[in-house]
């Protein structure tokens, strides 16, 4: 009772119109916050965007890979060869970015992923000769531009992978790459995480790589099927979360945390797996929620994680994936379809992603519009992202 009178009070707060300081914030922020992120119609109820873009990432997944390692053109030849590769972004195009060096180390490339605001400040940024691959949605985004001119000043070759045709970032790229899987209609982006993450499966394949990007749509349709029902079971709790992964799926604990956080308005944190237990856990109080990836090279430190974490009076979730993961010792085990380390980077990022979006749901938040329909959150906007940043 007391959690649904919290959650009554919440959307009536949400939907209150701004009034005094928040009003002029508001206003000085371009008026009303807009519905969602290309302009769709806003919806107030379930279906919401967000949760047909999760149900998409499947099919948008397969136009990437039959549209083919031909969008890279010319690219194509630099990646191959290039003595260093650093991949780039910003928010849910960084973690995407750290899929897609995942997959290009497969294919025994260079390649690593860092933060777009640093190599624009001289960080990270690869010189003569090496390459530059930059991630971003709207293709708007300063610092990922700003990244990319300094690494083009240095003489580095620079693609620029954006769904937009009309980025404005193929300004500063020597390659541009449109991505065939189309825009967002919600603000908490999933499909470009997964589109992005396929674009670097097909890159690496074209390198020699042993991941079969052909597998993924149909590997992402059975993950949403099997992960929905847990996700509904574990929607209606207001724990924080905990999230951990060790090698590629790193990336997934690091965006599942980021989609809870946008889409329900809750505190969710991601680690790499080793780093989850070096304070972090410090902080956790009995009846959060953990959920740690039980796969592939890090599977015995997980299964020590999670019984370290059951002590701490956590319930326990494992996402696993084949056979070996038997015997966690999680509460609860969700067993994913069986993939290599930068396609189970991908597909363990979804139970998060339905997780975010039925916890938003159960608490009568849109999760389309991560929190800017709230006056101080889109207020706090003007400030974080002025005109011409994102």
């Amino acid at each position: 009772m007391g959690g649904a009178h919290r959650n009554r009070k919440t959307s009536e707060r949400l939907r209150r119109p701004p009034s005094g300081r928040h009003a002029a914030l508001v206003a000085s922020n371009g008026g009303a916050p807009p519905s969602t992120d290309p302009g769709q119609p806003r919806r107030e109820a379930h279906p919401f965007h967000t949760w047909e873009m999760i149900q998409a990432q499947p099919e948008a997944v397969r136009v990437v890979f039959r549209a083919g390692a031909r969008i890279f053109g010319e690219a194509l030849e630099f990646v191959r060869w290039a003595p260093r590769i650093v991949v780039t972004g910003c928010g849910t195009a960084y973690h995407g970015a750290m899929v897609v060096a995942a997959a290009l180390r497969t294919a025994k490339l260079p390649a690593e992923a860092a933060p777009a605001f640093e190599i624009g400040r001289g960080s990270f940024a690869p010189g003569k000769g090496e390459c530059l691959i930059a991630l971003s949605h709207s293709g708007r985004t300063l610092p990922t531009r700003e990244a990319v001119r300094a690494a083009r000043l240095s003489g580095a070759c620079t693609i620029a992978l954006s769904p937009n045709e009309g980025a404005p970032i193929r300004e500063d790229a020597e390659h541009f790459v449109r991505l065939p899987a189309g825009t967002e209609a919600s603000r908490c982006h999933t499909v470009s995480y997964a589109a992005a993450g396929e674009a670097g499966l097909v890159l690496a394949a074209a390198c020699g790589g042993p991941e079969d990007p052909e597998a993924l749509p149909d590997l992402l349709r059975d993950t949403i099927a099997t992960a929905d029902p847990i996700a509904r079971e574990l929607a209606g709790e207001e724990r924080p979360l905990l999230l951990a992964a060790g090698g590629a799926c790193e990336a997934a604990a690091l965006e599942g945390a980021l989609k809870v956080r946008e889409a329900a308005g809750q505190v969710a944190e991601g680690y790499e797996l080793e780093q989850a237990v070096h304070g972090p856990q410090l902080a956790c109080e009995e009846g959060w929620l953990a959920g740690v990836c039980a796969h592939g090279a890090s599977l015995a430190r997980a299964r020590m994680v999670l019984a370290g974490l059951r002590v701490l009076g956590l319930r326990t979730v494992a996402v696993a994936s084949g056979a070996e993961e038997d015997g966690v010792g999680a509460d609860l085990v969700l067993r994913l379809p069986a993939a290599p380390a930068a396609t189970s980077a991908i597909l363990h990022t979804v139970p998060w992603q339905l997780l975010a979006y039925h916890r938003a749901v159960a608490r009568g938040r849109n999760p389309d519009l991560i929190g800017y329909d709230e006056p101080r959150v889109w207020a706090a906007r003007g400030h974080l992202f002025p005109d011409g940043w994102h």
